[in-house]
């Protein structure tokens, strides 16, 4: 037997802690596991080898799959596994080939005058969005205030938010209105445009809607306060851009600590609160071709329809059938809605979460070499799964090349 090994006194706080890294005294022995350094050393040599053998056993189960092994899934999907780069011909599929003509549609083409930028402004926001917000605005500000006299023209709610572009533009969203209008080192353009005090006021008194039968709309529409405006800048927006062969949807929250039942709490964003958009944008260009707020659980979801699927297909629906394809993330992607936009001549792209039913459990479970790529193949759907890390692999689904060998 052994000796009993003498160790040195361990310390307690960071002056502790420090002497206890210069004599050598383990950190999981400070924390009272009663564990030497000797010992410590010892287990974690174990468990690192018993990780290495778990991992390279798995990699085996993956990397061993022979070319035409049927995989079953949990949910009774098959896959075939295919080699990648030699039994893939790469060719698109009929319904993968864009009719349309990316750019401007003839109708903005037509209103544009060249020079005028005007022009094209009133194309997104039209003259009629304005006078409703004007007639909101200035019924508002007179039972506010008291001033039947009070009004504003469309040329100062243009100014106003041409004020409110530049803001952003300067990056100056968290400054001071008094700021911006300093003689000292603001910008010329918000003095030039506009006086602070009007615009501190046009602020105030800025409506979207008539509050007088508001709660009446409410009862079939949460957006109510701002819907007019917003759907007619959304079919504003398509009617004048014609997108390319490649959409994206995703989400996006727009900052805002407004008093509503849908804002929306998310820790990984910049602005942790605000109203979350449903936004389906053209992938070369970045022109919004459609967007939709999210306002809480939808009724009139089938129960087997993950949201997922409905507010893709919700966002797709005046873009189908024209050969596009979109591109998605994993909380988006399955088998299901890349069918579904099969049959509307449209292909799907995007990240897989490991989760899903469909996805074999060996695909789960089992790890590859590093940087190796197995390619699996469904009804008129691919699956590849790429070894990006040692212990995380990447699955991406795609209906795009669909002709194989």
């Amino acid at each position: 037997m052994a000796p009993p090994v003498a160790l040195p006194e361990i310390g307690r706080g960071s002056r502790g802690r420090r002497a206890n890294r210069r004599r050598g005294v383990s950190r999981i022995y400070q924390r009272g596991r009663g564990r030497t350094p000797d010992s410590n050393a010892q287990g974690d040599t174990l468990n690192a080898r018993n990780d290495i053998a778990a991992r390279t056993a798995a990699s085996k189960q993956l990397s061993s799959l022979k070319t035409g092994e049927i995989i079953t899934a949990v949910d009774g999907s098959q896959w075939s596994v295919t080699q990648p780069g030699k039994e893939v011909l790469g060719r698109k599929g009929s319904h993968n080939i864009l009719k349309d003509k990316e750019g401007p549609s003839p109708y903005a083409k037509r209103y544009v005058e060249e020079g005028n930028a005007c022009s094209a402004w009133r194309l997104i926001i039209s003259e009629s969005m304005l006078k409703h917000i004007q007639k909101c605005t200035q019924k508002f500000a007179r039972e506010t205030s008291g001033d039947e006299t009070w009004s504003i023209s469309l040329h100062e709610l243009d100014a106003f938010i041409a004020i409110l572009y530049a803001r952003g533009a300067y990056g100056a969203r968290t400054l001071e209105l008094e700021s911006l209008w300093s003689k000292v080192w603001g910008p010329l353009f918000f003095a030039n445009t506009m006086s602070r005090n009007r615009f501190r006021e046009i602020m105030r008194f800025l409506r979207f809607d008539i509050k007088s039968d508001r709660l009446e709309r409410l009862q079939r529409d949460k957006f109510a306060l701002i819907s007019e405006v917003w759907n007619k800048f959304v079919e504003n927006c398509q009617t004048c851009y014609i997108p390319g062969g490649n959409l994206t949807g995703d989400e996006q929250l727009f900052p805002c600590k407004c008093r509503c039942k849908f804002i929306q709490y998310m820790r990984n964003k910049p602005d942790k609160f605000g109203i979350k958009f449903w936004i389906l944008a053209d992938s070369g260009s970045k022109y919004m071709c459609n967007a939709s707020p999210y306002l809480g659980r939808v009724e009139e979801r089938a129960p087997d329809e993950s949201i997922g699927e409905l507010v893709i297909m919700n966002l797709a629906q005046p873009f189908l059938n024209k050969g596009r394809n979109i591109t998605t993330d994993n909380f988006f992607t399955s088998v299901r809605l890349a069918a579904t936009l099969k049959n509307k001549n449209t292909s799907l792209v995007g990240t897989v979460n490991r989760s899903r039913r469909e996805i074999p459990k060996i695909v789960k479970d089992s790890r590859a070499p590093l940087h190796s790529t197995v390619l699996l193949k469904g009804d008129d759907v691919s699956l590849t799964v790429y070894q990006g890390k040692v212990t995380k692999n990447v699955l991406i689904l795609s209906t795009i090349i669909l002709v194989f060998r």
